[in-house]
């Protein structure tokens, strides 16, 4: 049967004006959407615990009851979806790292003419390098032994974990790169993931593409990302424990991918907990080969280091020479209150500081050892004797 052309064109304009409703209702929603996270971004920064994890709630409530708004209809749903790809996670396009050389840094030694390092670390870098300086003939004679590219470093703050990390980078000739917590997570669920698995496919892509050069990846406070899962039952739930357990996976995926994929990476992971005691994820412990303590500072590594941090201080040959007893007898005492490489450092800008003003009031001044003193005395406790039970 032919329809009038009046029935027609007003079956025509109610679909239109259902359309337009859709359409309204869409962008409506997407205000509302818009609206909350502003909301919550400003409470972020005010780095109150509670009120975050309130309106993470609101806010997942708000987005579910706003979905149902929606129409279901497939404009809708298209508009919708183009509308949240245009709104990307700030932290999602800066979440790509780049490999950077050592070389040219003064401030980082190597393993020949770094002094202040500990025994234990020294001997490992040593079989690092006996390895890479040997030839292949020489390598299939001994019964071809492995290069350990895994290393887990943990240990008191301050005590040079990742400074290590830029040395073995540096002794090696490898480009290094340093991945923090705040390089990869994100406000928006399932970006931090994204992230990560973008960090490590633009590692590998890089390492695959350069199969002769060598690269250290160090993964700073790798206990933010290694969690025991029966730790994140205990205090976590919810959103954050999924986060967590899928930092952990893809984790876990990806260093295998890089046992397979990419030979010529390595992989040095940081923190301050001991993987004792369950403290660490199992499974991303036996994923390291080498899991190594690095211990506070002996009075040793202490003078040594009393001597790299004062060496840029005019006529500072002069003042070692002069003060050589004095140095070794701070070192010592630094030793028995346990301080840390960063408490060492601190002692030493500090007295800078203290040169500075008496050098503003009279130029000839030189750098005495006095300053380094009264700077020790201004610290009444360190890292050291924090953890002292």
């Amino acid at each position: 049967m032919i329809q009038p052309i009046t029935q027609i064109n007003n079956y025509k304009y109610k679909s239109y004006l259902s359309f337009k409703n859709n359409q309204q209702n869409v962008d409506n929603n997407l205000s509302i959407l818009n609206s909350i996270n502003e909301h919550f971004k400003k409470q972020e920064a005010q780095n109150d615990k509670r009120n975050k994890i309130l309106l993470g709630a609101a806010f997942s409530t708000a987005c579910f009851a706003t979905a149902l708004l929606i129409p279901v209809t497939s404009n809708a749903i298209v508009n919708y979806d183009m509308a949240l790809a245009k709104k990307k996670s700030p932290k999602l396009q800066k979440a790509i790292l780049e490999f950077t050389s050592l070389a040219n840094d003064i401030k980082i030694p190597t393993l020949e003419n770094c002094k202040s390092l500990n025994t234990n670390l020294k001997d490992f870098l040593q079989h690092q390098l006996n390895y890479n300086r040997a030839d292949s003939g020489l390598l299939k004679e001994v019964g071809a032994p492995e290069v350990t590219n895994r290393l887990l470093l943990y240990g008191s703050p301050g005590t040079g974990k990742s400074f290590f990390a830029k040395i073995y980078a540096k002794t090696l000739n490898a480009e290094y790169m340093e991945v923090k917590h705040s390089d990869f997570n994100s406000e928006w669920a399932g970006k931090g993931t994204d992230n990560l698995k973008r960090i490590f496919e633009s590692i590998i892509k890089t390492a695959q593409e350069n199969p002769q050069k060598r690269y250290v990846v160090t993964f700073n406070e790798i206990d933010t990302i290694v969690q025991p899962i029966e730790k994140m039952t205990e205090h976590t739930g919810g959103s954050y424990f999924m986060t967590k357990l899928e930092h952990r996976s893809a984790f876990l995926n990806y260093m295998d991918e890089l046992s397979t994929k990419t030979p010529n990476v390595i992989v040095v992971g940081t923190t301050n907990l001991s993987p004792k005691n369950n403290a660490l994820d199992g499974a991303a412990m036996s994923r390291f080969k080498n899991i190594k303590e690095v211990p506070l500072p002996d009075k040793d590594c202490l003078y040594e280091a009393l001597k790299t941090n004062l060496k840029n201080i005019k006529n500072s040959d002069a003042f070692f020479q002069a003060n050589e007893s004095n140095l070794k007898e701070l070192a010592k005492e630094m030793e028995s209150k346990q301080y840390s490489f960063r408490n060492l450092e601190n002692v030493v800008e500090t007295s800078k500081n203290y040169y500075l003003e008496d050098k503003l009031k009279d130029k000839s001044k030189v750098f005495k050892f006095e300053y380094l003193q009264k700077a020790k005395d201004n610290i009444s406790i360190t890292d050291g004797e924090l953890r002292t039970k």
